[in-house]
C-alpha cells in the first residue's frame, strides 16, 4: 500500500484549469490553464513562484505538463 498525502492548497486565477501536476517531492503544483500559461504554486505557502507561457499572440490552453528532473 502507498503512502497517502494529504495536501490543500487554494489557488485562485482568472482563466480556467485545464492540468496540475505535482513535483516529485510534492512540493510544488504545476498548473495549466486556458489562457495558454503554466503557472508554478508553492504548496507550503500557496504563492506563485513562476509563470510561463509561449509567447503566441494567441494561445491556446495548456492541457498536458509533465516535471522533468533538472540533472
Amino acid at each position: 500500500m502507498k503512502n497517502k498525502i494529504l495536501m490543500k492548497a487554494t489557488i485562485q486565477e482568472e482563466a480556467e484549469l485545464m492540468v496540475t501536476r505535482f513535483n516529485h517531492e510534492d512540493t510544488m503544483a504545476a498548473c495549466g490553464y486556458s489562457d495558454g500559461y503554466v503557472r508554478v504554486f508553492n504548496l507550503g505557502t500557496d504563492n506563485k513562484i513562476a509563470e510561463i507561457n509561449a509567447g503566441a499572440k494567441e494561445p491556446g490552453p495548456v492541457n498536458t505538463l509533465r516535471w522533468r528532473p533538472i540533472n
